[in-house]
């Protein structure tokens, strides 16, 4: 929290923003519906499938059922395998999504009520002439001195 050098000159006001509309900060501009990584899966889907598929092929063109029944089989292993990733992926992004979304919520409701008090703060010693202002750093410095004491003299168990 920062403090705002304000014209009011004995005021120390916490510098507090509204609440804001949750932003995307993401890197790139990408559709809803498309995750991140989405080309990326699909290049090495494409990459493990193809040599698959060329073996099913091979075996079919040459005769060879056992050549081609394997191809097939390390054809339909990876294409369901990269499908529950893909499902498992995508939910995991979901239930991101939704996590997002309510600590978005809680940030902007701690904000408010962040600016709800310093603005009542600031209500109250504009009323009471800076006397708020004033007891409240007097009863700071007290605590910084008796924090000062209690560090500074050693305690008496560790002898």
């Amino acid at each position: 929290m920062e403090l705002d050098p304000s014209p009011h000159a004995g005021r120390l006001s916490p510098s507090v923003s509204a609440p804001t509309t949750p932003t995307n900060c993401s890197a790139s501009t990408r559709a809803p519906d498309r995750p991140g990584g989405s080309h990326t899966a699909i290049l090495v889907t494409t990459i493990a499938t193809l040599p698959a598929a060329g073996v099913a092929t091979y075996g079919v063109a040459t005769d060879w059922k056992t050549v081609s029944m394997i191809g097939l089989a390390a054809t339909v292993l990876i294409t369901a395998v990269t499908s529950i990733s893909a499902s498992r992926s995508l939910s995991a992004r979901n239930a991101m999504h939704l996590a997002n979304k309510e600590l978005q919520k809680k940030n902007d409701d701690l904000r408010t009520s962040q600016l709800a008090v310093v603005r009542g703060f600031d209500l109250i010693d504009e009323r009471t002439q800076g006397r708020l202002t004033e007891l409240v750093e007097e009863v700071g410095d007290e605590l910084a001195a008796l924090a000062d004491d209690v560090f500074d003299e050693p305690t008496e168990l560790a002898s």
